[in-house]
């Protein structure tokens, strides 16, 4: 078996990524913003064989992208140009296609800045005349200079300019190694090489739908050198472990953000994970029933998290219901009690008590305040749901503002039918 110095996994649910759905997946900004956008990017996927449908693929990838996501390690942070090059091997067994190739990668500020002398580099015809007329031969010599980046002709530079051999398997297990450099690079810098590779190839083979955008790191890539086959498959699942315990310390339940949406889906890839590395026999039958059982607990323990939030959300949606019905209630007396407080002499005008004069002020003064106290106390409750449970339940706050409104009310009726 051919020997790698990285390893890292392409979440896969069901066992078999489909490589004929290959495409850029990052292109432009990686991490947000709008610095660059790149509009011509470069997605050829086709059949190596007589039917276009067929399985093995010959495939070509490029983009621009602005890799600015390191704030303590700036020295490859910037805009860069990727290359791909790769090939599904033709088997009629499923567990034996391979998403195999070369990944180039190198700053932008090393090609001219002539735009005419950039697409007559050889790098580019090649990678158009495969766009216009899916040469196998002009494939062919793309991937040479892809796994040779010494053989480039056109570049002003070279530092920084390195490639590097990736094999993915159907399972998503994915396998990296530096084939070359054109510049002196040390071990951080390769493993940064080696990791922006396998977020290129991650992304452009998997559609993120389990977690946010900005959980790039989901998964990443591990060192293969000296350490044992135990070892690095723990470390593969501690990556997902690790997220899943940020989601669960900063659950809210003020329905402005539930992580506990997320984990299903990540348990769901742990799960397939562990199934990857008991097939590639990085985990025995006996770690892998354990670490399994394992995830058992953390989703029971989501699951116990996500009741609690549910019976919160419920207090509250009954709370929102019955502070209309109060808040109906208390409207219902500012436009009925008048009426009880005027005579009408005749069926076309009506008069107002004299005693109304007096109680209407206290009347709207006593209303006012018990909708202010009622709407104090409501968003006060959805700023903390802790306290939900005690003030919806017993409602005493809004209670006793109606009450405050009917005694009113009923001093005034009494005051005007006496005096």
């Amino acid at each position: 078996m051919e020997k790698f110095e990285y390893i890292g996994w392409t979440p896969c649910l069901n066992g078999h990524l489909d490589f004929g759905l290959t495409r850029v997946g990052i292109k432009g900004t990686f991490n947000g913003g709008n610095t660059l956008p790149d509009l011509k990017t470069i997605e050829e996927n086709f059949s190596s064989c007589e039917l276009v449908d067929h399985h093995a693929r010959l495939i070509v990838l490029q983009s621009k992208v602005d890799w600015r996501d390191s704030l303590e390690y700036e020295k490859i942070d910037g805009f860069f140009r990727v290359f791909v090059t790769a090939t599904v091997n033709n088997s009629d067994d499923m567990d034996e296609r391979f998403l195999s190739g070369s990944i180039l990668i190198y700053p932008l500020e090393n090609e001219p800045s002539d735009i005419e002398a950039v697409r007559s580099m050889p790098i580019h015809e090649f990678s158009h005349q495969i766009q216009k007329e899916k040469s196998k031969n002009s494939f062919v010599r793309l991937h040479e200079l892809v796994s040779a980046p010494s053989k480039i002709d056109g570049l002003e530079k070279k530092n920084l300019t390195c490639s590097l051999k990736f094999k993915m398997e159907p399972n998503g297990l994915t396998f990296l190694k530096l084939l070359e450099s054109c510049s002196p690079i040390d071990a951080r810098t390769k493993f940064v090489f080696a990791r922006q590779a396998f977020y290129y190839l991650k992304y452009s083979v998997h559609n993120h739908r389990h977690h946010e955008d900005t959980q790039d790191s989901l998964t990443t890539i591990v060192n293969l050198e000296n350490a044992a086959k135990k070892e690095i498959a723990l470390k593969l699942v501690c990556q997902l472990k690790r997220e899943l315990t940020n989601l669960g310390r900063i659950q809210k339940v003020d329905k402005k953000e539930h992580p506990t949406n997320n984990t299903s889906g990540i348990l769901a890839y742990s799960k397939s994970l562990l199934i990857a590395l008991r097939n590639s026999d990085y985990l025995t039958e006996k770690e892998f029933e354990t670490q399994v059982f394992l995830l058992d607990n953390i989703k029971e323990s989501f699951n116990s998290q996500s009741s609690e939030i549910r019976k919160r959300q419920e207090l509250i949606n009954q709370a929102k219901s019955k502070s209309k019905i109060w808040i109906g209630l208390i409207l219902a007396f500012i436009f009925g009690v008048p009426r009880l407080l005027m005579t009408f002499p005749d069926e076309h005008k009506f008069e107002i008590g004299k005693s109304f004069g007096y109680s209407l002020p206290i009347l709207i003064i006593v209303t006012c305040a018990a909708i202010y106290r009622a709407n104090i106390e409501y968003y006060k409750v959805v700023d903390d749901p802790a306290k939900s449970e005690a003030l919806y339940d017993g409602r005493k706050y809004i209670n006793r503002a109606v009450s405050s409104v009917v005694v009113a009310v009923a001093a005034a009726i009494l005051y005007s039918r006496l005096y």
